[in-house]
């Protein structure tokens, strides 16, 4: 029974490699443009359940990499990887329900994979469930869900949630005007490479006091040195 059982579990530790090995064959010609070699390697193992190799098959048809362009392919492929649970699958799957590709238009079922995915702690999915609260798009609007939702993608270093909260803090959408917060949020966007921040936060300084602008460079200070440690 020893060996027995042994014997088994050296098996499944080398397919579990082989299939690795696959799969990063697949992402290295895809990577480097050669869709035709990514597809070889990808469709076998996107048959046998593979959600990474799913939800990479998927793009390929929702992008035409390899394959006609198909939205209705791409979703089943998200699909099956999303019900595996990849948060990236579900985020994309979302993304289909809210701009109606493949699917029809629905921001419910759009609000419930980007939900699932950013309770993975996806930023993109979080800062794309900010907006639907943000618009009141499938749920009812709700600034402070959306300061929530976007304020997790922020700390992620997502520069769009980033320059989303400054934005929220600047035009009071969660109480009073906060322009502490507003400046040192669209600084920290600005770090992370958003160039409109950048304008904004000059904006923003201006309508500030002398003590105000100590407190969010202090603020900004802190962060990126909390940040960078970590």
């Amino acid at each position: 029974m020893k060996k027995f059982t042994a014997t088994v579990i050296i098996t499944v530790l080398l397919t579990a490699g082989a299939v690795a090995q696959d799969f990063d064959r697949g992402l290295a010609a895809y990577e480097r443009g050669d869709y035709l070699s990514a597809l070889d390697e990808w469709e076998l193992l996107a048959q046998r359940g593979s959600p990474s190799a799913q939800h990479y098959l998927g793009t390929m048809y929702r992008l035409g990499q390899g394959v006609p362009q198909d939205y209705f392919v791409a979703v089943e492929w998200y699909r099956r990887s999303a019900d595996q649970g990849l948060a990236e699958a579900q985020n994309n799957l979302a993304n289909r329900y809210y701009f109606g590709q493949g699917v029809e238009q629905d921001y419910g079922e759009a609000r419930k994979w980007y939900r699932l995915a950013a309770d993975q702690d996806l930023a993109e999915a979080q800062y794309n469930l900010g907006y639907m609260y943000s618009q009141g798009l499938g749920v009812p609007r709700d600034y402070l869900q959306a300061l929530s939702w976007y304020r997790r993608a922020a700390e992620a270093g997502l520069h769009e949630a980033q320059s989303r909260l400054a934005t929220m803090y600047f035009s009071g959408k969660v109480g009073s005007v906060d322009y502490v917060n507003a400046h040192l949020w669209f600084g920290i966007a600005e770090h992370f490479g958003d160039r409109a921040a950048s304008g904004n936060r000059k904006i923003t300084d201006k309508r500030m006091n002398a003590q105000q602008r100590r407190e969010a460079e202090r603020l900004y200070s802190s962060w990126l040195k909390q940040h960078h440690e970590e």
